[in-house]
């Protein structure tokens, strides 16, 4: 019986992560997905250099700026009321 137990003991042992390893083997899973703040930084630079290369902001005067951006908040409203229309739609049985 002793044995038994003994043996089951040192089985179900290696069965558990050690808590130092736990966030190591968690991040080999998330790190596809994980935000890096360094290329995302160049990556923004990139851009905004491009802008200015080209003098984009020239081209669009300060009120129809506004403009655009409450037009694309109307869209995006229409957008997520579409949305519960169709979720209604789809999940009443």
């Amino acid at each position: 019986m002793a044995a038994t137990l003994l043996a089951s003991l040192l089985l179900m042992g290696g069965s558990t992560i050690p808590p130092g390893e736990q966030g190591a083997q968690v991040r080999s899973f998330t790190r596809p997905i994980e935000f890096d703040f360094l290329s995302w930084t160049l990556d923004a630079l990139a851009v905004k250099g491009k802008q200015l290369a080209v003098g984009a902001s020239a081209y669009l005067e300060p009120q129809r700026g506004g403009e655009i951006v409450l037009d694309f908040l109307d869209l995006e409203r229409q957008i997520r009321e579409t949305e519960n229309q169709l979720q209604t739609i789809y999940g009443d049985p």
